[in-house]
């Protein structure tokens, strides 16, 4: 297991020197915007703020959906790079172990990002009296489900298929899942629902975008078990389908 490690140690040094954090910051600086143009520039955040719950789940919901694009792109790049650069494909590491150590650390990136702003949302709330629920811990728990989900699809793709194609085809989930969702809450169409029930990347987007409301929302964590055991199998099937390819230059 040193050789994972390795590179999951290897991969979080680069993801921190590489311009990975525009999508993150492009995200947050599009939620604050939409948040002031809703709410107002002098808006203040209180417990007698008719919207403070509202403005703190967007604020977290923006800032989730801005890592999540980050760690899309750092998913889909982790060995397309590789490819180019032969870093590490020099040494002698199997190649599920180099999938795996890839994953780890974009992960550990993610995780932080997610937590950071997690931990950031959780203060101002508290700081500001607001009531805080179990949703803003089943929200956390889904922005951490849905990153892994996104490696899952992002890495293992990765080797066969460029970076651009890869990240498309990750964030393209991503927006069906979301726009599905919508689908199921403001129509009465059944086809979506269906799609919910057999689609496997289903994560809650609901859960992060109501975070922090005091009103209990569906908390499923069999749904966020499943879908990162379907992305598990995901993960398992591509490498093993890739294990004899070369990873050549593009």
């Amino acid at each position: 297991m040193n050789e994972i490690r390795a590179v999951a140690i290897y991969t979080i040094r680069d993801g921190i020197r590489r311009k990975a954090w525009f999508p993150f910051a492009f995200g947050l600086l599009l939620g604050a915007l939409l948040i002031f143009i809703q709410y107002g520039v002098k808006v203040q955040v209180s417990a007698a703020t008719p919207y403070a719950e509202n403005i703190i789940s967007s604020f977290f919901f923006f800032w989730v959906w801005g890592a999540l694009f980050t760690t899309a792109g750092l998913g889909a790049s982790a060995i397309p790079i590789e490819r180019r650069s032969q870093a590490l494909l020099t040494l002698p590491i199997a190649r599920w172990k180099l999938i795996a150590g890839k994953l780890i650390g974009t992960q550990v990136i993610s995780a932080v990002i997610l937590i950071s702003g997690y931990l950031f949302s959780f203060w101002i709330a508290h700081r500001q009296h607001l009531e805080i629920t179990w949703n803003s811990v089943y929200g956390l728990a889904a922005a951490l489900t849905a990153s892994f989900v996104v490696l899952c699809l992002s890495v293992p793709l990765g080797v066969r298929l460029p970076a651009m194609v890869t990240g498309t085809l990750t964030i393209a989930v991503l927006l069906f899942n979301s726009l599905n969702e919508e689908l199921i809450r403001r129509t009465g169409l059944e086809w979506p629902r269906t799609v919910h029930h057999y689609f496997p990347w289903m994560i809650p987007t609901v859960a992060m975008n109501n975070a922090f409301f005091k009103s209990n929302s569906n908390i499923d964590y069999l749904t966020l078990t499943g879908s990162a055991l379907i992305a598990v199998l995901f993960l398992s099937v591509v490498t093993l389908w890739t294990r004899n390819s070369e990873l050549s230059r593009d």
